[in-house]
């Protein structure tokens, strides 16, 4: 039975190791890729808590390690594939739902040291998976251990199967919302779920990202970005568009 603040044990972490085939030489790296602010809060006790102590500047490296060792995996990979189909590929490997299902593959969830107060919310929360996915790399990173970072992310690039048809599809769509409308009514019957959307920015320099869920027709969840909703709207159906087209359904 776990004490708070919740840590996990050295049996724990040399089983999460095992799971990545590595050995950390700073065992203090990895548990700091598992810990969450509230952790830390908690575990100061009313004293200051430093935000350095949680998984988030680790996130930052390993997040950046991980768009290197995508681009540089798919450049050397397949030197005769255009800009476009790179993109679309990179574009799979850096969405947030891939480096969630590798967390949780991993079993990240349940060795998250999260304060008690947050635990029922967070343990299991995506966000925070993610995250800690990202800071598990960025710790490896920290440790010297860069090219191991290479090794797991290539071979999970190289299990996805789909991989190759994403790179070598040409096929662009001039209307990607309409063509994914048009998917999402012949499957449901009904229109797409209202996209979540949000601006950032200041009013003479707005950027608005949104949120599409499309899991319920077998696809994914994408985001887009632009300097309008309806921007917004097109690039993440845009990509959404490519996923459906790799997978059969346009």
């Amino acid at each position: 039975m776990f004490a708070y603040p919740k840590s996990p044990s050295d049996d724990d972490l040399k089983q999460l190791q095992a799971r990545l085939g590595v050995t950390f030489r700073n065992k203090e790296l990895l548990l700091q890729a598992l810990t969450h602010r509230s952790w830390v809060e908690e575990a100061a006790l009313g004293g200051p808590a430093l935000a350095h102590q949680s998984y988030g500047r680790l996130a930052f490296l390993g997040d950046a390690k991980l768009g290197e060792v995508v681009a540089r995996t798919l450049f050397d990979a397949h030197p005769t594939a255009v800009e476009g189909g790179l993109t679309r590929a990179a574009e799979v490997f850096k969405r947030e739902s891939w480096l969630i299902a590798r967390g949780k593959a991993l079993g990240l969830g349940e060795l998250l040291r999260v304060g008690r107060g947050a635990e029922v919310n967070l343990r299991g929360h995506d966000k925070v998976i993610e995250h800690s996915m990202e800071a598990v790399l960025g710790a490896l990173v920290a440790d010297g251990q860069g090219d191991a970072v290479e090794r797991i992310v290539t071979d999970w690039i190289n299990s996805y199967t789909l991989l190759l048809t994403y790179i070598e599809s040409t096929d662009d769509c001039s209307n990607p919302v309409g063509a994914i409308n048009e998917l999402y009514q012949r499957k449901k019957r009904t229109s797409p779920p209202t996209p979540d959307a949000w601006s950032e920015g200041s009013p003479e320099n707005l950027s608005w990202h949104l949120r599409l869920d499309l899991t319920e027709i077998d696809l994914d969840v994408y985001n887009g970005s632009g300097r309008s909703k309806r921007a917004a709207k097109a690039d993440a159906c845009r990509v959404a568009y490519q996923h459906a087209v790799t997978l059969g359904l346009l």
